[in-house]
């Protein structure tokens, strides 16, 4: 009982949540702590005792701490994680939202980091590429959705619709 492990992820993208969990024991008291503050703004209490919620609301480091009384043995023990909350990229697009097929258009993010690409057309991937850009020719008309994802966080996803430019005579 003394030694538990709180299970979760390490790192939360900006403006998500991740729940962490410890296991479920009989008549055992758990007390949350974030960087050492019991009831820090960033905790989401939920109906079981063995498990949090971080609101990744502020970038930054933190330390998840859970202190364990089983108040039935008298055991108890200590538990913690180190939690970084990371920013998201924004993708950076300054042409219109609607264009014709067949012209190319490129992609950058905010924070010219590399990140992964991904173009997709109707729910379905059509393009993925890794760079700090992304350039790509929209062949056929349509609303395609870019999202550039980088450390696990994805971009909010931007909305492109494509003309579908008529065959010439």
């Amino acid at each position: 009982l003394e030694r538990a492990n709180i299970k979760g992820t390490e790192t939360i993208c900006l403006n998500s949540q991740a729940k962490y969990t410890l296991p479920q024991w009989p008549t055992t008291d758990f007390v949350w702590r974030l960087n050492g503050i019991e009831n820090h703004p960033m905790l989401v209490y939920t109906d079981q005792r063995n498990e949090i919620i971080v609101d990744g609301s502020t970038i930054g480091t933190y330390t998840l701490t859970a202190d364990y009384t089983n108040t039935l043995l008298g055991c108890k023990g200590k538990a913690s994680i180190k939690i970084a909350v990371i920013n998201t990229v924004e993708i950076v697009n300054n042409n219109l939202p609607l264009r014709c097929s067949g012209i190319n258009q490129t992609f950058t993010n905010n924070q010219n980091a590399s990140v992964q690409w991904v173009i997709s057309l109707n729910n379905n991937t059509v393009y993925t590429s890794n760079g700090t850009s992304c350039t790509y020719n929209f062949p056929q008309g349509g609303t395609y959705t870019v999202v550039a994802n980088a450390n696990g966080c994805a971009s909010p996803p931007v909305s492109v619709v494509v003309a579908q430019t008529p065959s010439q005579p």
